[in-house]
């Protein structure tokens, strides 16, 4: 089974989906109730454009106990919900990942993308300073906060995330646009 799932990641990542496919659907034919199986199954479903199928197999790894990374697969299902146009969905699922695991910065920076497109500024602001504040923010969490700060109108947060940005990432062409004002939301 190990084989035919590590063989299947590989074959996942070099592109070949349907090489993928075959191995994960054999290894699930052995252990058909490995979370991890399940969840890796899901997740090429997911990034091969069948969300539908794959949300059911995240809820299944999810639904083990003994599976050890379960916020993995809820992260995974709110990614594959938004495929689908389910935001509501999602939240669910990244309100739950951050419950598993309270430090999960992509449940943060999910939630508050989230928010700011349903125009909830006040909540994405708090989910990106979040992730912010631990120092695990990409260059898209600090775009999208300064986004946030500027639908709020406050320009001195917005310039202060644009300086935290710039200190992080100082090679950031986006960082540098940003600070200028020059990124499109």
């Amino acid at each position: 089974r190990s084989v035919l799932a590590l063989r299947g990641l590989v074959l996942m990542q070099l592109g070949d989906s349907q090489g993928a496919y075959s191995n994960l659907q054999q290894a699930l034919h052995i252990e058909p109730d490995s979370p991890g199986l399940l969840n890796n199954m899901g997740w090429l479903l997911c990034e091969t454009g069948q969300p539908e199928h794959a949300l059911p197999l995240f809820d299944r790894a999810m639904a083990n106990k003994a599976y050890t990374t379960p916020a993995t697969a809820m992260m995974n299902a709110g990614r594959c919900s938004i495929k689908l146009g389910q935001p509501a969905k999602a939240e669910q699922y990244f309100q739950r990942a951050l419950l598993a695991d309270p430090e999960q910065s992509l449940a943060h920076a999910n939630l508050g993308k989230l928010a700011y497109e349903a125009h909830d500024y006040k909540r994405a602001r708090r989910h990106l300073l979040k992730i912010i504040s631990t120092g695990r923010a990409r260059p898209e969490d600090y775009s999208l906060a300064m986004a946030v700060e500027r639908q709020l109108g406050d320009k001195l947060a917005e310039e202060s995330i644009a300086r935290q940005w710039s200190k992080r990432y100082p090679d950031s062409l986006v960082s540098g646009k940003s600070t200028r004002g020059q990124v499109d939301e």
